[in-house]
């Protein structure tokens, strides 16, 4: 039947006339190109040997002058296709590459280089040098798309060096999930135990007490009921005795333990009591292995889907890199019918589970400035936690060990801070949504998500109330994050609006006008030749800039909140996560308001409603010792703690965001430094403010700090092949933004 089919649809081609056979053409142009390149359409520079075949590891195909017609035919005759060969037996002898020549198709001459090519990592072109990875101006809305482009360039950040003698940088910074080794069988992963259950338990612990708080999605008794099971099989197996009967053990089981191992593991070494990355990559390589045997994500699992959100979670806690992944965690879960309403309220993991699904989606929509692409009926379908659910409630005493086995690690784990997070989510809904508007916000949708943001207030700081009559192990610390999280949400919402009221006032006129200015802005940056001169600095900082009245003061609330996260006591294990404050924009604004207004006074009735009820009795205490000085201090104070517990966490590109950040601040006080030492009310007000209760705690964690050297990455920096001054590209960044 198909020869039949074949031949009716060849006939129906051909023509009732004879054709005339036409003449080939042959053309006698000398190929310039050497041969690897000629074959693979490839531009040569007639190199000897060329760049292309130096950098594909071809030298020996880089020959010239080679005939074209001789020598398709030698390589015809000395590799034949046998006419009945099979792939297998072809692939079993050696790799080749094939490539058709466009100019052979219609002889069907097929040239292959049979020689079997050996490649390592480094020369596998991944990315390349010029492209970068897609940032919304939301992910930072104080910084431009220029300066983010630069940050994200691989070519770039790839070359930073930060200098040794004075920083170090943690191990986790070298954590790469996609160059580690292999595991190739179970054995090797069952290896990777502890030969004593209660080593294996106090990892556990570790687990429970500096990550469960963050993200409580698992049960601890199941938790420890598998590893139980697990050391049954380990016992068992080992046992000379032990019959053929015995149980096998359950890689689900395995997969969620050894993530719990990873995710301790990692937690260690962001803390530093583990000093290298040698146990973490073990534990990573033998997640992947159990992963892939899961059929993840193909088959959705319980197991698999918190194991890999925890140990995702952990890694990127600013879900930077989640965009994509996200909304396939949103799939599985309803596939495994987390939306459904007969959930509720029986399962208290499998609710949090769900709703931490939703917020991994949402921040991660948020970082890159996307709409969510969740629903509004999946972020509704499971209610919100309350603290009044006998499901949620938080007045369990922990009596005995066997109650800390039963229940979760109660007072270690505030449920009002997952509350809080995923109330912020819902919030973020509708303000990214509101990025979808052509034009101007109609003022109904204003006062909507205005109304939604005052409420959301209101929900956050009875959230807190609630926090501190429970006195948690870590109140302080959850509560100065939670409240960063809102003033972040209610700076967002200021940016985004403003992005909208420049929608509805840009005019042909407008546009000329600024690129206009930012034209004289380049002439007059690149005035000079060599480094750019501080002056340029000076200048940029005068420019004007249309921001809300309310964003200062709410900068200043943030990085008050910051400050307090960073100096609370006991919670140097919460590392990993602490590492996500990345507060350099609304720095670079307040630095730039000091700049320009350096005798301006935050006074409490300066901070509005709805964010002044937020204010605690620390910041209050600051605020009314000096409202003009308390600015000066909080940068004096927060930066050198920043870089003490934060950049040695980063990577390179919030690394330089922050030396950025610090040149400006250089700059500002280079200008006015010698002003506030000779101001007599200044300097007692310096010394009044040192001892409140917020700044000094922060000096007491500044003893023996060792600072990144300024000087060494500014000069590393001027001497690469495109010099990456960081006044300049501040220069081309606020020009951008105003």
């Amino acid at each position: 039947m198909t020869d039949k089919k074949e031949t009716v649809a060849v006939s129906n081609v051909v023509p009732s006339q004879p054709q005339k056979k036409k003449r080939r053409i042959t053309r006698n142009r000398i190929i310039k190109s050497c041969k690897c390149c000629y074959h693979f359409k490839l531009k040569c520079d007639k190199a000897s040997p060329c760049s292309n075949c130096v950098s594909r590891g071809t030298m020996d195909q880089c020959q010239y002058g080679f005939n074209k017609a001789l020598d398709t035919e030698t390589e015809s005759a000395v590799n034949p296709l046998p006419p009945h060969h099979s792939r297998s037996s072809i692939e079993n002898k050696t790799v080749s590459k094939t490539v058709i020549d466009a100019n052979n198709n219609k002889s069907g001459t097929i040239s292959t280089f049979s020689k079997r090519v050996h490649l390592d990592d480094s020369r596998v072109w991944k990315v390349s040098e010029e492209s970068t990875v897609y940032k919304s101006k939301y992910f930072y809305p104080f910084f431009t798309n220029s300066i983010n482009d630069k940050f994200l360039s691989t070519e770039t950040f790839g070359k930073i060096v930060i200098s040794d003698d004075n920083f170090t940088r943690n191990e986790i910074t070298k954590f790469n999930r996609f160059n580690v080794s292999s595991v190739t069988t179970t054995s090797e992963i069952l290896d990777l135990f502890p030969t004593s259950p209660p080593i294996a338990r106090s990892q556990i612990e570790t687990f429970f007490e500096w990550v469960h708080p963050i993200i409580p999605i698992l049960n601890k008794e199941k938790v420890l009921d598998k590893l139980d099971r697990i050391y049954d099989f380990l016992l068992s197996s080992s046992d000379s005795k032990a019959t053929n009967n015995s149980k096998d053990i359950n890689i689900l089981d395995l997969l969620l333990i050894i993530s719990l191992f990873f995710c301790s593991a990692y937690c260690n070494v962001a803390s530093g009591i583990i000093p290298d990355l040698l146990l973490c990559n073990k534990y990573y390589v033998a997640y992947q292995h159990l992963l892939t045997l899961s059929e993840f994500p193909i088959r959705p699992v319980l197991e698999s889907l918190q194991s890999f959100l925890l140990i995702n979670f952990v890694t990127d806690p600013n879900m930077v890199d989640a965009t994509s992944y996200s909304p396939m965690l949103v799939r599985m879960g309803q596939q495994l019918g987390f939306h459904k309403t007969k959930l509720y309220p029986r399962n208290k993991e499998l609710i949090l589970l769900w709703h931490y699904i939703l917020y991994l989606e949402g921040s991660a929509s948020v970082v890159s400035g996307f709409p969510f692409s969740t629903s509004d009926y999946l972020l509704t379908s499971i209610p919100l936690p309350t603290m009044n659910s006998k499901l949620f409630t938080n007045s369990v005493p922990i009596l005995s060990d066997n109650d800390m086995r039963k229940n979760l690690v109660t007072l270690n784990t505030p449920m009002e801070y997952t509350i809080g997070r995923f109330k912020i989510n819902m919030v973020f809904k509708q303000i990214m949504d509101s990025t979808l508007i052509v034009g101007d916000l109609h003022d109904s949708l204003k006062q909507q998500l205005t109304e939604q943001v005052d409420t959301l207030y209101a929900d956050i700081n009875t959230l807190i109330q609630s926090m501190r009559i429970h006195k948690y192990t870590h109140a302080e610390y959850f509560i100065s994050t939670l409240q960063v999280f809102l003033y972040r949400l209610h700076l967002r919402y200021f940016a985004l609006d403003k992005i909208h009221d420049h929608r509805n006032t840009d005019t042909d006129e407008n546009d000329t006008n600024r690129l206009k200015n930012k034209q004289m802005m380049m002439i007059n940056s690149k005035q000079s030749v060599g480094p750019v001169k501080p002056r340029n600095i000076t200048w940029i900082l005068e420019t004007t800039q249309d921001v809300k009245e309310d964003v200062i003061p709410l900068s200043l609330l943030l990085l008050l909140s910051t400050l307090k996260r960073l100096v609370q006591k006991n919670v140097n294990n919460f590392a990993w996560y602490t590492r996500g404050s990345t507060v350099m924009q609304y720095l670079f604004v307040v630095l730039r308001d000091l700049y320009q207004n350096p005798e301006k006074e935050y006074a409490l009735k300066h901070f509005h409603y709805p964010f002044r009820a937020t204010i605690d009795e620390d910041v209050q205490e600051i605020i009314k010792t000096s409202p003009l000085t308390f600015k000066l201090v909080l940068i004096e104070e927060l930066l050198p703690l920043i870089e003490l517990k934060l950049t040695p966490l980063w990577k390179r590109s919030d690394l330089y965001k922050f030396v950025l950040v610090k040149t400006v601040k250089n700059k500002v006080w280079q200008t006015y430094g010698p002003m506030w030492g000779k101001n007599d009310s200044i300097k007692l007000a310096r010394q009044q403010l040192q001892k409140c209760r917020l700044f000094a705690s922060g000096n007491q964690n500044l003893e023996n700090k060792k600072s990144i050297a300024l000087e060494d990455c500014l000069a590393q920096w001027s001497s690469e092949t495109e010099m990456l001054d960081p006044e300049q590209i501040l220069i081309d960044w606020l020009a951008e933004f105003n």
